[in-house]
């Protein structure tokens, strides 16, 4: 294993901590956020964006889910307010706290999905993958409704968000997919069922761009 910097003041380079009598990687360790899709630098970006009602709706929703344990968030917003922003800040928080936490696009989960296919055993390959997904503590599915509706993605997006409704409901699981539009506009009827169940959340924030503000 790589280690981490000799100053570093966790591990102090050796790139493990002890955590309840069991070794673990480093946080500062470059592994640590493998597979995550995050990093560490993500966690600060929020206390960049200028103060608003939104942001702190949208944050207080994130935190709610996490200290819930379980549960699933559709977080539905105009371009721009901040929604990816604090998404990924809140798995870097996940990936401390449950060490299973992973925050994909829509399309690059799709295409990765796919891409199974290239190798000698694909549908084996497929059902690893679906399983890598569907068996994370925290996921975030962002910029949903902007992939092509093929039979591929409706499949395995179905697949997906009826397990994690599922693990939610045993309390296994915390998921948040993000969109510019209503479950409705982007997802079957069957899926917009789960979605709106009254034991999960809807949150639809309005407003304007950050970044045209800065």
């Amino acid at each position: 294993m790589a280690m981490c910097n000799s100053e570093c003041e966790i591990c102090h380079g050796d790139g493990l901590v002890e955590v309840d009598g069991a070794y673990a990687i480093c946080p500062n360790h470059p592994g640590y956020f493998e597979g995550s899709g995050v990093e560490q630098a993500d966690k600060d970006v929020p206390n960049l964006l200028p103060k608003s009602r939104n942001l702190s709706l949208m944050g207080n929703a994130l935190r709610d889910l996490r200290k819930a344990g379980y549960g699933m968030l559709w977080l539905q917003g105009d371009y721009g307010i901040g929604k990816t922003v604090l998404a990924r800040a809140a798995t870097v928080e996940a990936v401390s706290e449950f060490k299973s936490a992973s925050y994909r696009r829509q399309l690059e989960l799709v295409n990765w999905l796919r891409s199974s296919y290239s190798q000698d055993n694909g549908q084996a390959e497929l059902m690893r993958r679906m399983q890598e997904v569907t068996e994370k503590r925290w996921l975030v599915i962002d910029e949903i409704g902007r992939v092509n509706q093929t039979d591929f993605s409706n499949e395995v997006m179905g697949e997906i968000i009826d397990a994690r409704y599922r693990m939610a409901l045993q309390k296994q699981a915390m998921t948040v997919l993000i969109s510019n539009d209503a479950p409705e506009k982007v997802m079957s009827a069957y899926l917009v069922d789960r979605v709106r169940d009254v034991k999960n959340k809807v949150l639809v924030v309005q407003g304007k761009s950050l970044r045209k503000g800065a």
